[in-house]
């Protein structure tokens, strides 16, 4: 799996924090988070170009799943 994901885009702002997906089923509406949008570009007229995302880590899961036990 690769450690990070880039993507042309033009979202406006509010996208920060929002989820990736990878293996998303039409049919379910299900899928699983692969990131969440961390870091954008942005051209002269203020139009986003790009968003990047971290990969979820095995590590970020064990967090994950020791936080939901709190």
């Amino acid at each position: 799996m690769a450690d990070s994901w880039t993507s042309p885009c033009d979202l406006a702002g509010g996208s920060s924090g929002g989820p990736w997906l990878t293996g998303f089923d039409d049919a379910t509406g299900t899928g699983t988070i692969f990131g969440v949008t961390s870091k954008g570009t942005v051209n002269e007229d203020l139009e986003t170009t790009s968003l990047a995302a971290a990969a979820f880590t095995d590590e970020v899961k064990e967090l994950y799943d020791r936080a939901g036990n709190l």
